[in-house]
């Protein structure tokens, strides 16, 4: 239990704002409400003001009134009067309080000192893991990343509720100054059905291996990035250097075969267009990076940084199960349902995912028939907390150059509609297929 100590070492508190909120609930009943709605028992500083809420918490549940004579009753019985000061303190506690006071600007002074302390504790932690030096400075920096997360985290959800009336104004002037598409997927004809991606989108690609998911993302951030749009690109699969060899390809119109080998091999006119290419890409504002053993937290950490810092508006991770093994303990659909659920509440946040997924381990030969969405490694999971699921079916044999994508999940439209496409493998590029 935290003690009381932190107030000879200044950390920020405001003891006035807590009385007043116990106060002003042993006034008004109702009150309580409102406080437990937004308020935590360790939001308080003092060790007596948490035990006094906590038993107002038990009284409250229990049905009984939260009053100076029960509260008292409480008290006594789990022998914590003394703890809190005694009786005198108890009564002393609705002095000065007005007859119906307003809670919500304690409530907001009493949450901000308790994010400060918070703060400080993550920070006095991060500064004793590192003069141990016992770990990786790299865990080191993710343990401090993540709990401040949670901290931030643990603000933005503390949300009031809000009535329609407030809400239909922002609402409504939204839907008329929004763009009739969000970020272009890159196909007109999926951009149709799905409405682009649009903000809070988790998008997951699917497909068996050499389907070309990497392809796709790679040509999503491409197009957008051709619009101007930022683009994060984390690729913990693949160094850079081949994610930017195959931008260059999608732009040169290049087999990505001869981009492989040595520039100098290339004929005069292709060696002209590659050259071109080079220099259109390094304008697209499109940011790499390449760290492998990435953690959901430390992805998220940077990605979050990303937005607030550069502006970002679409980040691809390619892709889930590899972040896996940067993740302790659990089995891996355990950490996929983790991943999923950190990254639909980043995009919810921040800005739209394009995540990449491979399938189980059943091939295509053995399926036999297009991949669907239960073929998902951690498919359940994926399917709940993405609003955009594609599948990349690029099929051998008699049905090829029968090449679709396959909306297996579209919150916001129709499903299981596929798009005509052709993956030209060898320009990495998916283009609309004729009929």
């Amino acid at each position: 239990m935290t003690t009381d100590y932190s107030l000879e070492r200044g950390l920020p508190v405001s003891i006035e704002a807590e009385r007043s909120i116990i106060g002003g609930i042993l006034l008004d009943n109702s009150l309580y409400d409102e406080a437990a709605s937004l308020l935590t028992v360790d939001h308080f500083s003092l060790d007596a003001h948490r035990r006094i809420f906590s038993r107002m918490k038990g009284l409250r549940e229990s049905g009984r009134p939260v009053d100076m004579i029960t509260l008292a009753e409480e008290l006594n019985r789990r022998k914590e009067v003394e703890a809190i000061g005694g009786v005198p303190y108890l009564s002393s506690l609705i002095d000065g309080v007005p007859e119906r006071p307003s809670l919500k600007h304690y409530i907001r002074i009493v949450k901000g000192k308790a994010l400060l302390r918070g703060l400080i504790n993550v920070a006095q932690g991060a500064i004793a893991e590192a003069i141990e030096h016992a770990d990786e400075p790299e865990e080191v920096l993710v343990r401090a990343e993540r709990a401040i997360l949670q901290l931030s985290n643990a603000t933005v959800s503390e949300k009031p509720l809000i009535s329609l009336a407030e809400a239909t104004p922002d609402a409504y002037n939204a839907m008329f100054q929004q763009d009739s598409l969000g970020l272009t997927t890159s196909i007109p004809a999926l951009d149709e059905k799905t409405h682009g991606i649009c903000p809070e989108d988790l998008c997951i690609v699917g497909g068996d291996p050499g389907s070309g998911k990497t392809a796709l993302a790679a040509q999503i951030a491409a197009e957008n990035a051709r619009r101007g749009h930022k683009v994060g690109f984390w690729s913990i699969e693949m160094r850079k250097n081949r994610v930017m060899r195959r931008l260059w390809c999608y732009e040169s119109g290049l087999f990505y075969s001869k981009l492989r080998g040595n520039p100098n091999s290339l004929m005069p006119g292709d060696r002209a267009d590659f050259e071109d290419a080079v220099k259109t890409v390094a304008e697209w504002p499109i940011a790499i990076n390449d760290a492998s053993g990435l953690s959901p937290q430390a992805f998220v950490a940077q990605a979050r940084h990303a937005v607030l810092r550069d502006k970002l508006e679409l980040v691809i991770l390619d892709h889930i199960q590899i972040m896996t093994e940067a993740m302790p303990g659990k089995d891996d659909i355990a950490k996929i349902k983790e991943i999923s659920g950190i990254l639909r509440q980043f995009a919810k946040d921040y800005c739209p995912v394009v995540a990449i997924s491979q399938l189980t381990r059943q091939s295509k030969e053995q399926r036999g028939k297009p991949p669907i969405m239960s073929d998902l490694y951690g498919g359940r999971w994926l399917d709940m907390n993405a609003s955009v699921i594609l599948m990349s079916w690029v099929p051998d044999g008699e049905r090829e150059h029968e090449d679709e994508l396959i909306l297996a999940k579209n919150r916001e439209g129709e499903t299981g509609c596929p798009i005509a496409v052709l993956f030209r493998k060898p320009l990495m590029r998916f283009v609309p297929r004729e009929l």
